[in-house]
């Protein structure tokens, strides 16, 4: 901070005038109350900014309103719970898949809720934050007979929306296309033959939606 002297050499005033030097020491004095009302002014980050302008503590305790706003901290000096540098990596490990644990066939996305198996029955449970969806998939055969029993690889905890099948195809046969005659939350029956595939036993794959 600038002295008092200081100032008094920049303005170059007439020290035997007398009424010039009160003056000066006025003002001197004014602008030092000044001063130290800046230095002594505190923050008060409860000031919710209304405008562009305003005192200097004002326009500092808007800002500081805005910073504890933008954290969720509880005040504008406290930690924000997370980072923008944690953000940045939480959207890069997303992105390459870093924060998925595999156990052998079975996979893992805690941070996004997200589960599943990746094998030739398999599924993907996406979990709360896509309302609970499960899709699931998997390969099997009818008996000879042409009735079929399809354990799914998990339950769904609500409901079982639909089904699809392909079947393998059979040289020289006309394949009736399965259907299913029962739906269950774990399991689905399905029958699909006719007499051209009488006593043969039909592989199909399957792929279903539910949640």
């Amino acid at each position: 901070m600038a002295t008092r002297t200081s100032y008094l050499n920049l303005i170059k005033p007439d020290y035997s005038d007398a009424a010039d030097i009160a003056d000066i020491n006025a003002n001197m004095d004014t602008l030092d109350d000044k001063i130290k009302g800046i230095d002594s002014a505190a923050i008060d980050d409860t000031l919710v900014p209304t405008s562009d302008s305003g005192t200097i503590r004002n326009q500092l305790s808007q800002l500081a309103n805005r910073i504890k706003a933008a954290t969720g901290a509880g005040g504008w000096k406290d930690d924000p719970s997370t980072t923008l540098a944690s953000l940045a990596t939480l959207v890069s490990n997303l992105a390459i898949g870093s924060d998925v644990t595999w156990d052998g066939k079975k996979f893992t996305n805690t941070k996004l809720g997200i589960s599943g198996l990746m094998d030739t029955n398999g599924y993907v449970s996406f979990g709360k934050n896509f309302g609970g969806l499960i899709i699931q998939w998997g390969k099997d055969a009818t008996k000879s007979d042409g009735y079929g029993y399809v354990r799914l690889p998990v339950t769904y905890p609500n409901k079982i929306a639909g089904i699809c099948f392909m079947e393998e195809d059979i040289p020289g046969k006309n394949l009736e296309h399965l259907s299913y005659y029962f739906l269950n939350n774990d399991h689905v029956e399905v029958f699909g033959q006719d007499a051209s595939t009488a006593g043969i036993k039909i592989n199909f794959m399957y792929i279903s939606i539910g949640w």
